[in-house]
């Protein structure tokens, strides 16, 4: 993301249309942009009011959080949060959290909300994710922290669902469909500033499609020809 910090308004505090632009680092899309709005055929955002510790991001005009990347190197392991990083980084938002849920907990208790599905783990629920999620939502259970490590292929998903006794075929394997309903159901139990760490082999997290932006992301690397594992924490900005 290419970003830089937002300059100083000194004009009225009501009309920020005309607030100063640095010299943008993506010149050709700005331009684009402006000159659809010259045209009529774009309205440019009203941004925030300047926040210290915020940035802005003038590919879209919008004020984001500011941003945190980082590169580590660890062991792999089956269970994603015994790999130090990984469980430094999770503990991290746990402990500013109050209330948290876990969909793929597996053996994993640090949620106050734990499920997996399969019932030989020692979460405290033994559900299909979505389920759980829709569980939470109509008990009025509302979350600040979400973690979701949910199987990263088809491969895993598959074994996930046989170690679990549960009969499976090709429908019920296609990580994407499977990571579709979960989030879904993840946004009716979270709060407006919630926090979503989530973990795999890419970085859409829960994305801009369910109104989050990203504020940290940190590479696992495991050497060898292992994928990394990508670690990702976004922060809901309604």
């Amino acid at each position: 993301m290419t970003t830089t910090e937002l300059p100083p308004w000194e004009g009225p505090k009501d009309d920020w249309s005309k607030a100063p632009l640095t010299t943008p680092t993506w010149t050709p899309h700005v331009e684009a942009l402006e000159e659809r709005e010259r045209r009529g055929k774009y309205q440019r955002p009203v941004p925030a009011v300047p926040i210290p510790g915020r940035l802005f991001d003038k590919r879209d005009y919008r004020c984001v959080e500011e941003f945190k990347f980082s590169r580590v190197w660890s062991m792999p392991s089956a269970d994603t949060f015994s790999v130090p990083p990984v469980g430094v980084m999770v503990m991290r938002y746990l402990r500013a959290s109050k209330v948290s849920c876990d969909p793929f907990a597996r053996n994993n208790r640090w949620a106050t909300h734990s499920n997996d599905l399969n019932p030989a783990t020692k979460a405290d629920h033994h559900m299909d994710a979505e389920d759980f999620l829709r569980m939470l939502a109509d008990q009025g259970v509302r979350c600040d922290l979400a973690i979701l490590d949910p199987p990263y292929s088809p491969r895993q998903i598959s074994e996930c669902y046989k170690a679990a006794g549960v009969t499976c075929g090709m429908r019920e394997t296609q990580n994407a469909a499977l990571y579709s309903r979960v989030k879904s159901a993840l946004v009716g139990v979270l709060t407006e500033d919630a926090i979503v760490l989530s973990f795999g082999w890419n970085s859409s997290g829960m994305g801009i499609k369910h109104g989050f932006e990203q504020i940290e992301i940190m590479l696992v690397c495991h050497g060898g020809a292992h994928n990394d594992t990508i670690c990702v924490a976004e922060r809901r900005s309604l």
